[in-house]
């Protein structure tokens, strides 16, 4: 918010990591060694997840093994990446997939991924998000990407997550839209308050007050 007006919000991931994770529970009930892929929306949590269960298979398996398998000089390549320090390049996506071993399909998803996350215009990111989508059709994670997606594109979801912290509105969402600036109605602010709910990013406290339920942990490049 600058000058007191919102602006749109560009997807960065320190906004992704604050949404709720999918594939972390998806693999809590299925018992799923390997991570699915199409359950992310942030390659870097992916590959993290990948190495914690080649880990977790192999004490011996480390961040240097990782990156010699996929054929990097770098041994800290891999672990740069995770940490937001580095970007991927076509080429060493190509690479990568030496040591990830994914499918067709599921590689085809990883690079509009890595696009999507290291993308800089919110335009180019909203075409990604629907290639994304489009690959869920038949996947049970398809609502969760559904809702992070209406999170992402709507700029004023931040907004009311902000303000439902700090105003007692009630069931009062024409009041609650009005206070965002621009406004947006009633039907939007209402609809906003039930999507930030799903995704648990708030929750209700007895005070009338909502609350923010997670600390944004950045990894994005600076």
């Amino acid at each position: 918010m600058e000058n007191g007006l919102c602006k749109p919000l560009l997807i960065n991931l320190c906004e992704r990591s604050i949404i709720y994770t999918y594939a972390k529970v998806q693999k809590e009930h299925t018992g799923r060694k390997m991570p699915n892929i199409f359950n992310y929306l942030d390659y870097r949590e992916f590959l993290e997840d990948f190495y914690d269960e080649k880990k977790s298979g192999n004490p011996h398996f480390s961040f240097q093994v990782f990156a010699s398998q996929a054929g990097f000089r770098s041994k800290s390549f891999i672990k740069l990446v995770i940490d937001g320090k580095k970007n991927l390049t076509a080429e060493s996506i190509e690479r990568l997939n030496k040591s990830l071993k994914l499918g067709d399909k599921q590689f085809a998803y990883f690079k509009d991924l890595v696009e999507f996350n290291q993308a800089t215009s919110s335009q180019v990111q909203n075409f990604l998000m629907e290639k994304l989508l489009s690959y869920n059709k038949r996947n049970s994670a398809r609502q969760v990407l559904q809702n992070q997606y209406d999170f992402y594109r709507n700029w004023y979801h931040n907004t009311i997550r902000e303000l439902v912290c700090v105003v007692r509105f009630g069931d009062d969402f024409r009041m609650l839209g009005a206070l965002v600036k621009p406004s947006i109605s009633a039907r939007k602010a209402r609809q906003s308050v039930e999507l930030l709910e799903n995704l648990g990013l708030i929750r209700k406290k007895d005070n009338g007050l909502g609350k923010r339920t997670t600390v944004c942990t950045n990894k994005s490049i600076r």
